[in-house]
């Protein structure tokens, strides 16, 4: 039998660069072999919210003021009608609607 090279154990990478909460993150340095999601998403969730990401209506002042953009509007394809329909297509089509008007 050959011998099963050893595995090399990475452990958890994260970014220790000191970064001020809301600003982006220095990309500067090189990545790690590996993906490591602390690594990666490091300061993302504080400059989402600096930049008003969660926020109904990103962009405006008011909820009443008129979007400049006009109306957002996404439409849900149908289920497929040309087979049989079952549960799934209503699932589904209720995740899809209760998503889009959350």
């Amino acid at each position: 039998k050959k011998a099963k090279p050893e595995k090399k154990e990475l452990g958890v990478i994260s970014y220790s660069v000191p970064t001020a909460p809301g600003e982006k993150k220095d990309v500067i340095s090189p990545l790690p072999d590996s993906y490591s999601p602390q690594y990666v998403e490091a300061a993302w969730y504080p400059w989402w919210e600096k930049q008003g990401f969660f926020k109904p209506e990103y962009g405006r002042k008011s909820i009443s003021d008129a979007n400049p953009r006009g109306v957002f509007m996404m439409c849900i394809p149908p289920p497929n009608v040309t087979g049989s329909l079952h549960l799934g297509h209503a699932l589904t089509n209720a995740i899809q609607d209760s998503l889009t008007r959350w």
